[in-house]
């Protein structure tokens, strides 16, 4: 004789299949964003922090130009450091540092004259655009790494011409955040390739922190943190 079976037993079987299927795609769902979400954390690289009581902080205006040197490898001409701020007085030669950089975190305060434009290399290859203008794409704008990552669409935190301005940067392998006037306007993007007037395509190597020459561009408080033992 055969068991007895409960009345609607198959039909409560067959709910309790179509729940646990219906729960499948969710659990793989919650275990790609928990995956997603380790990844993202481990590519996060936070953003640029320079405290100027920090020992490990390098004032590079400390000895004027000392720890400069003319792009085109002649007599700085070009550039005058006075009280603490570094001036172009006329276009000419870029200024670079003559130590290279790996990953940092730099800092400055800069002041471009009305509709100045200027940039800041970091290693020497990636142009970090400094305008004073109209300029209506984001790829060009105050903060964008020119030509390659737009700055954030809805912050505009640039404050003008012949005014201090800070830029912070910070860059770790093929990673870069960007604050202006401290409000990020580029976290964590992946930089492609150099961008133009770079001073060579060595992407693996250190390169130096270097600013563009354009008349009337001021700079000062040019401070630099090495994240690993990598300076040269």
């Amino acid at each position: 004789m055969s068991p007895r079976v409960p009345p609607h037993s198959d039909k409560r079987k067959s709910k309790a299949i179509v729940k646990t299927n219906c729960l499948k795609p969710f659990t793989v769902f919650l275990f790609l964003a928990c995956l997603n979400s380790s990844a993202f954390a481990e590519d996060d690289i936070g953003l640029p922090s320079i405290d100027p009581k920090d020992s490990e902080s390098v004032d590079l205006l400390k000895d004027k130009l000392d720890l400069w040197q003319s792009e085109d490898g002649r007599e700085i001409t070009n550039w005058k450091a006075l009280g603490g701020v570094l001036a172009n007085g006329q276009r000419g030669a870029n200024l670079m540092t003559k130590d290279k950089y790996r990953d940092f975190d730099l800092s400055l305060e800069f002041n471009l004259p009305k509709e100045g434009n200027s940039g800041v290399y970091l290693r020497g290859r990636y142009e970090v655009q400094l305008l004073d203008g109209s300029e209506s794409s984001l790829l060009r704008k105050t903060g964008a790494i020119w030509g390659q990552i737009p700055v954030d669409r809805v912050v505009n935190t640039y404050k003008g011409a012949n005014t201090w301005n800070e830029l912070s940067v910070r860059i770790k392998g093929d990673r870069v955040s960007v604050m202006i006037n401290r409000i990020a306007v580029i976290r964590t993007a992946k930089l492609k390739e150099p961008t133009a007037g770079a001073i060579d395509r060595d992407e693996d190597q250190p390169g130096p922190i270097l600013l563009q020459s354009h008349s009337g561009v001021r700079f000062r408080k040019i401070l630099i943190k090495v994240l690993s033992s990598n300076a040269n």
